[in-house]
């Protein structure tokens, strides 16, 4: 499945290389309008954004329908995934932490030192 996005056009940044900046959701991107620029692109139109590419330039009540479709689409995954999250909470509570296994013992000849402990000797020395 793919999800296009409306987006404004902001800034036309590299007309060479097709890039613009897009204000997405209250979120600025950078966009490639190749595809689109026959079209004549210009700050303020309005595009279809998949994958940081403008698909298509929409109208104003378009980009607006879309955005209010993302929206409700959003909130009802939003409650959905609330839903699902009560409902494992109820069926398998938390279990408590284990305890912290005891740390290995060296092995012999080795010699295990306090870092913190040296440290602070080594700041008393200096």
């Amino acid at each position: 499945m793919c999800l296009g996005v409306p987006g404004q056009i902001i800034e036309i940044v590299d007309a060479e290389n097709f890039l613009a900046t897009a204000e997405m959701s209250d979120a600025k991107r950078m966009i490639n309008i190749a595809l689109v620029h026959a079209d004549g692109i210009a700050p303020g139109d309005w595009v279809l954004v998949h994958a940081g590419f403008a698909l298509n330039k929409m109208t104003v009540q378009e980009a607006l329908e879309a955005r209010r479709i993302l929206k409700e689409m959003s909130d009802a995954y939003a409650d959905e995934l609330s839903a699902a999250m009560d409902e494992m909470r109820e069926e398998a509570p938390l279990a408590p932490s284990p305890s912290p296994s005891p740390s290995p013992s060296p092995s012999p000849g080795v010699q295990v030192v306090d870092l913190g402990a040296a440290i602070g000797r080594e700041r008393a020395v200096s």
